[in-house]
């Protein structure tokens, strides 16, 4: 089934919304990391490990990730784009499936940890050194995640290695 021009702007727009939510919480979660409180008590380490955790699971995960992923999906069936048209579209394709399996299998099981170990030791909970490999790895995939919807988002405005046609111009003769 093709969509509409309107479908397709309806859609597009769903798509973009989605990719914003999913590209503005994960930099929340970087500002909050690394400027947000420090925290004075366990449960206020708690409580923001918590926030972490909603951040990286609902709003990124649930209606970031998973809504550009099946706004895509439905974008890559019901119109021309498809799939494999295009190379940049492939490795956004790519980016975008990595990225949701980096969340979900690395990313918000650390979080889980993190906040185990809150919950366990307390404030003192940073001074161990299993939290702070634990902090450690989450800050790289945080990162890293951060530089992949990046990617993702450069490849959308840029869309390298797409052949686009050349205007003639105006006036010139044939001959």
């Amino acid at each position: 089934m093709m969509l509409s021009q309107r479908g397709q702007n309806i859609l597009k727009v769903l798509h973009l919304l989605a990719a914003c939510i999913w590209v503005g919480a994960c930099f929340c979660l970087l500002a909050l990391w690394f400027y947000g409180p420090v925290p004075q008590s366990g449960e206020e380490l708690f409580g923001l490990l918590k926030a972490h955790n909603f951040l990286a699971f609902v709003v990124a995960g649930n209606i970031g990730a998973c809504g550009t992923f099946f706004t895509g999906l439905a974008y890559s069936l019901c119109t021309n784009r498809g799939f494999f048209r295009h190379k940049w579209l492939v490795l956004k394709w790519a980016i975008t499936l990595a990225s949701i399996l980096f969340g979900y299998f690395g990313f918000v099981p650390l979080n889980t940890e993190l906040l185990e170990q809150a919950l366990r030791l307390g404030v003192h909970a940073p001074g161990e050194p299993a939290y702070q490999v634990l902090a450690a790895k989450y800050e790289l995939l945080a990162v890293t995640q951060a530089v992949l919807l990046l990617l993702a988002l450069v490849l959308s405005v840029y869309k390298p290695w797409e052949k686009t046609e050349v205007p003639r111009a105006a006036g010139r003769r044939r001959g």
